[in-house]
């Protein structure tokens, strides 16, 4: 292991402002909880509220510093474990198709080297 490791902290989390919201006390009722506060999580919630739903995003630490926080934000579609269970669970044609489908984004992508 790196012994620098300990002190490298993910662009993300060293350039946004830390969070520091109320843990909820009692109960709460809302049409959707969500649980996880990552980028899939508050995307979720963003657009349930814009949808009209109340929402809760419930998180164990702080928002956006898991595995978001930690992300190399680069997209791949080499996604092996998944390919595997993929394959063993629903077969190889399923399997393809989500290849096919994470290599068919409709977005301003730009291929760089790994």
């Amino acid at each position: 292991m790196n012994k620098n490791h300990s002190k490298t902290r993910s662009l993300w989390i060293a350039t946004t402002s830390d969070t520091n919201y109320f843990s909820l006390q009692g109960e709460c009722e809302v049409d959707v909880a969500i649980l996880g506060g990552g980028i899939a999580g508050l995307s979720a919630a963003f657009f349930l509220k814009e949808a009209g739903a109340t929402v809760a995003v419930v998180e164990a630490q702080k928002i956006a510093q898991g595995v978001t926080g930690n992300t190399t934000a680069k997209i791949t579609s080499l996604h092996n474990l998944i390919y595997s269970h993929l394959i063993k669970k629903y077969g190889e044609q399923t399997a393809y198709l989500y290849g096919e489908a994470n290599q068919s984004i409709n977005c301003d992508f730009t291929r760089a080297p790994a």
